[in-house]
């Protein structure tokens, strides 16, 4: 183990191992920039040259400092197995532990530690966010265990060959390990896989690894691209001869701007289908620019898409090279220039270079936020977007709206609405003072806008903005009491139904104030107009309570017109507890029917809850022995019992009926168990029965 001064002095060294690197990297950076002033010509040549070298610079640098980093600690295969098990005294067997990837010897010291957990199955592969991952578990969670990326056991050729001999079971599991191994740029994994006879093609070109963010790097040969990872791709080549998915690494080197990778590619033909135009796409959208200009060198011709990625650039070098190349700029393009939040002068070399923007641009300046670029776009002399006034308010932007307004900009008909939807006072008195109109929608655009205010709603009906009585119902879809209140008070129409409205909203306190308040509108005659479907209908508990502490009673069932209140409310899902709100009914005075409320009906809109039966027994429902006949029907063995114990069900045709329900299909261990209850209680049996009918059977 090392000390304290050791490991200090250790970081000391390997910051200023960085630091000379880094110094180093910007001296040669320099020296290629003078050079590249002088020779123009040696720009692909450097692009080309300087990534392979900072690529085996850094990845000698890197092992030099591992090498070092190494002989100052002691390495794990030279601690004995005993110190790494006092090690894991500390971690406790229920911990998931990086084991098997660490080293073999690690993985043993673990197993000896925990003898629980040697015939445990404890690597286990599954996928977690669309990524293949490995899983550690240990004896008592063998489901929630910690999940580590492939990649990470795949950096070590032992390791992941360690892996591949000992945990992985399935072929699918070994090539994960094996693309992990290409996609971390270890040919020694793949010279392996190679020499044990495994075939690297399938997962190469079309690899099962999900969860990238580009859809072109779902394939492992993209992805080995994407890390830059050059001398994969030529080993894979020359060992695989690979094909398939080809085209898809040239996406991934495009987006890192690995100009050395696509010059390899396109020497074994990756570029020969010149119609994909995504590859323009590709490099324009991540600013590579000399990548773009090799592109269009090679016949390439960008999309319309691209045209929108050049101007984003905001490089006028480049701007120049494709009007050079005659690369035409479509409206929707050049009016992206106005996007650029402060960016006023590459706006003016673009009109400099004839690209004229139009009206339509004023709408992206004002999306951005920038005053100077709406400035700038009035001072070119292009005329005032008909709509500007209304972006201007609905984005916010109240410096570009006066702006425009002191520069004779025409009010569009929705500006006012587009304010109101904003809830912003200021702006609305602003509007109203220099003269825009109000639009029709306005009172409405506010209601359902943004946190709308009493405040803003005083300051509209004050100043005249058109109110229509339809726009009522949108204060009770916003359940705005503030609101309910001044239209109240404001005298101000509103719809007829407005309490039904309110009810059908479920709204309770908007109940309330209406009737408290007294408003004029339409009122439902008793709790059973509210309960049923209609103007009405609320299934609300709490707004029935408040209805019947008003003093509203159930009222006839002609008011339903034959329907059953109690049917109603047991057939409905909107109650929470429905059974609650059932026996409120009952308790707080709604009459059974004898034609529509008996037993059997109002417990079948229960299932027939055996505790909602007793209940309404208890309260003298009506129709018991039709739920007895239905019980017998049905099978429902606990209900047949409770009715014959509590009531008088000596009737012959009781029996009779049960045995005709076994005769039917006498496996049935429900139709035999009611039937052997009725016999051993003494239900009488039919005298028409003869012999030959019946038989005796004994169920005990």
């Amino acid at each position: 183990m090392t000390s304290e001064p050791e490991r200090k002095k250790a970081r000391t060294d390997h910051k200023d191992s960085l630091t000379v690197v880094q110094d180093r990297v910007k001296e040669l950076q320099d020296n290629i920039l003078a050079l590249k002033e002088e020779y123009p010509e040696l720009e692909y040549i450097n692009q080309s040259r300087l990534h392979s070298c900072l690529d085996e610079a850094f990845v000698k640098y890197k092992s030099e400092q591992s090498k070092l980093e190494n002989d100052r600690h002691c390495p794990l295969y030279k601690l004995p197995n005993e110190i790494l098990q006092k090690c894991f005294e500390f971690v406790g067997d229920k911990s998931y532990l990086f084991t098997a990837l660490v080293s073999k010897k690690f993985h043993e010291a673990y197993k000896a530690q925990f003898d629980s957990i040697k015939d445990e199955p404890w690597f286990v592969v599954r996928k977690n966010s669309g990524v293949f991952t490995s899983k550690f578990v240990s004896k008592q969670k063998t489901n929630n265990g910690k999940l580590t990326s492939y990649r990470y056991g795949a950096c070590s050729t032992s390791s992941a060959k360690y892996c591949v001999e000992t945990c992985c079971k399935t072929q699918d599991e070994k090539d994960q390990i094996f693309i992990a191994g290409a996609v971390n740029g270890n040919i020694e994994i793949l010279e392996y896989a190679l020499e044990e006879g495994h075939d690297l093609l399938p997962i190469i070109a079309h690899s099962s690894l999900e969860g990238w963010e580009n859809k072109y790097e779902k394939s492992g040969i993209a992805r080995i691209a994407k890390e830059g990872h050059l001398h994969v791709l030529k080993h894979l080549y020359e060992k695989v001869n690979f094909r398939m998915g080809v085209q898809l690494a040239s996406y991934g080197a495009i987006g890192i701007g690995r100009l050395d990778i696509i010059e390899w590619l396109d020497g074994i033909d990756c570029f020969q289908e010149k119609h994909d135009g995504d590859f323009c796409a590709e490099a324009s959208s991540y600013g590579h620019v000399y990548i773009f200009k090799w592109l269009i060198e090679r016949g390439y011709n960008p999309a319309e898409s691209d045209q929108y990625n050049i101007l984003k650039l905001r490089d006028r070098e480049f701007l120049d090279y494709c009007l050079s190349e005659e690369v035409e700029f479509e409206e929707y393009a050049i009016n992206s220039i106005a996007d650029a939040e402060e960016d006023v002068e590459f706006a003016e070399y673009c009109q400099e270079k004839g690209l004229k923007m139009t009206p339509s641009a004023y709408f992206n300046a004002i999306k951005s936020g920038s005053l100077e670029m709406v400035k700038f776009l009035h001072r070119s002399g292009i005329p005032w977007n008909d709509s500007l006034t209304a972006d201007a308010v609905q984005e916010k932007e109240f410096d570009i709206l006066k702006f425009a307004r002191e520069n004779n900009c025409p009010w569009h008909p929705k500006t006012s609405s587009c304010a109101a939807e904003c809830c912003d006072l200021k702006i609305l008195q602003y509007l109203h003072t220099h003269g825009c109109p109000w639009h029709p929608d306005t009172f409405k655009k506010f209601i359902l806008g943004e946190k709308p205010t009493a405040k803003v709603f005083r300051f509209l009906h004050e100043n005249g903005c058109p109110w229509d009585k339809y726009f009522s119902w949108s204060i009770l879809r916003v359940e705005s009491i503030s609101l309910l209140q001044c239209l109240h008070e404001s005298g101000l129409p509103y719809e007829n139904d407005l309490l039904a409205l309110a009810l059908n909203f479920r709204w309770f306190d908007g109940v309330k104030y209406i009737i408290e308040s007294e408003m004029k509108c339409e009122r439902p005659t008793d709790l059973g107009t509210v309960i049923a479907p209609g103007n009405f209908e609320c299934h609300n508990f709490e707004i029935l309570k408040y209805l019947k502490s008003t003093g509203m009673e159930w009222g006839s069932r002609e008011s339903l017109d034959d329907m059953s209140a109690l049917i109603l409310i047991a057939s409905s899902c909107k109650f929470d507890d429905k059974f609650e709100v059932f026996k409120w009914a009952i308790e707080s005075g709604y009459p059974f029917d004898e034609r529509y409320d008996t037993l059997h009906i109002l417990t079948g809109h229960f299932h027939f809850r055996l505790d909602v039966m007793k209940y309404l027994l208890s309260k003298n429902c009506p129709g018991a022995e039709y739920c007895f006949e239905y019980a017998i029907e049905n099978q429902q063995v606990e209900i047949v019992k409770f009715l014959y114990e509590s009531h008088d069900f000596k009737q012959r045709s009781f029996f009779d009926m049960a045995f005709r329900e076994w005769f039917k299909d006498p496996s049935n261990q429900q139709k035999r168990e009611i039937l052997a209850y009725l016999q051993r209680q003494g239900c009488p049996q039919s005298s028409t029965f003869d012999d030959h009918d019946y038989v005796y059977v004994d169920y005990d």
